[in-house]
């Protein structure tokens, strides 16, 4: 799994996720892009293609654990916490 993640730093509300990606990306109040899901299949071609060509690459797809719902997990081995319970 991925966990989507927008740099709004670096985002500049081009919309091109938006186009490639409407049910992945939508936009805040001040234009930027904002994921509309937490996470994506590690082969989703719409987010990959979003990420992909982002002029400023602001779209971010983090490696997350599969049976994880922390949404603190940045990679494939979980090292959150809960993992130790």
């Amino acid at each position: 799994m991925k966990k989507v993640k927008v740099n709004e730093e670096a985002c500049i509300g081009c919309g091109v996720c938006m186009s490639m990606a409407g049910e992945i990306f939508g936009s805040n109040s001040a234009g930027l892009s904002t994921p509309k899901v937490d996470k994506v299949s590690d082969d989703n071609k719409e987010a990959i293609e979003a990420m992909e060509n982002c002029p400023t690459g602001a779209i971010i797809l983090e490696e997350v654990a599969e049976d994880c719902d922390c949404g603190e997990c940045h990679c494939e081995h979980c090292e959150c916490k809960h993992e130790e319970e």
